[in-house]
């Protein structure tokens, strides 16, 4: 039996990872959640192309904000993942979100969302751990390792990969290495520079009635953090807008599509992201024209892209993994 050699990595996240401005896959130009289903979607999708023999994997994909602590994830059949607390004690992320991958295209995953706290250390694993067998075929075992996990601590993420590692060899023996076996460990610490406040994120049906509830929701973030009411007025004016193009014009099958809005306060700045899988479209190529008057004189509705883009800051729109992606920003004063 051909035995895959065991992969160790460790990661101590102690310092803020810059995403270059021109990256493909940056989060500073895509919200959280709509990159992780994105490429969720896409990654299925790609194995399940010609899969001819059936054949699958197990997938757990996660994304933190390490401002924040937030962690999103998605698991696909794979071993549950385990977070160590910094406090003590173990929690397990043993949430399914869907099929493994590779099963059938266009599959839909949910996720799940968890904070980590300073001096938490999240343990990522493949099933060669727990299914490691001795001579005597008995098992390494989930509880085994959770018990390891959890009886100490282990230190940071490079010592609790080798202590873990060195545990499944050890009961091993002079077994044969029945599976890979893939140990990851993160180690968070909370960067020096924190500037995100806040976030909010809703997901609606593609219905123009819905754009009444996103702005009630988004008058309440605004409101919790006491920000001006010239600047609510003016995000509802470009939420009105954008989500009446998208539902409009970006659909052409009559169904039920998903439309993801995502704001983001920090000290200096408000950013709002709105991605749909509708038709491409960019909507700031073009003549940008001039507003006039103010905005109590403008009505909502049919103003044109142009108010986007003299109300904000800066506007950006991205085509990724099948989504159009708007983001806009506008500064603090």
């Amino acid at each position: 039996m051909a035995t895959t050699p065991p992969t160790k990595k460790a990661i101590n996240a102690t310092i803020p990872i810059d995403f270059k401005p021109n990256s493909s896959i940056s989060l500073k130009r895509l919200s959280l959640k709509t990159f992780l289903f994105c490429g969720f979607l896409k990654t299925n999708d790609e194995l399940a192309r010609d899969n001819k023999k059936f054949m699958f994997v197990t997938l757990f994909l996660a994304i933190l904000d390490i401002s924040t602590g937030k962690l999103i994830y998605t698991n696909a059949g794979h071993n549950p993942s385990i977070i160590c607390r910094n406090g003590g004690g173990i929690e397990l992320l043993d949430a399914y979100h869907g099929p493994v991958a590779a099963a059938l295209p266009e599959l839909a995953y949910k996720e799940d969302i968890v904070f980590l706290d300073k001096g938490d250390l999240l343990f990522i694993y493949t099933d060669g751990v727990t299914d490691a067998r001795n001579i005597d075929k008995q098992f390494f075992t989930q509880d085994r390792l959770e018990n390891l996990l959890n009886s100490e601590r282990l230190g940071d993420a490079e010592e609790t990969v080798e202590r873990v590692f060195d545990e499944v060899k050890h009961f091993e023996g002079k077994a044969e290495q029945f599976d890979d076996i893939t140990l990851m460990a993160l180690y968070y610490e909370i960067a020096s520079d924190i500037s995100q406040i806040d976030d909010f994120s809703v997901t609606i049906p593609n219905q123009l009635s819905e754009i009444t509830n996103v702005n009630e929701l988004f008058n309440n973030f605004i409101e919790r953090h006491s920000l001006p009411t010239e600047m609510r007025r003016q995000f509802n004016l470009v939420i009105d807008e954008l989500l009446n193009n998208v539902i409009s014009y970006a659909y052409e099958d009559g169904n039920i599509h998903h439309i993801d809005i995502n704001a983001v306060l920090q000290q200096d700045q408000l950013t709002l992201t709105v991605s749909d899988d509708g038709l491409p479209f960019n909507p700031f190529v073009g003549e940008t024209s001039q507003l006039s008057g103010s905005l109590e004189d403008q009505s909502i509705g049919g103003l044109g892209i142009h108010l986007v883009k003299n109300l904000m800051d800066k506007a950006n729109y991205q085509r990724m993994v099948n989504r159009n992606v708007v983001k806009l920003v506008k500064t603090l004063k």
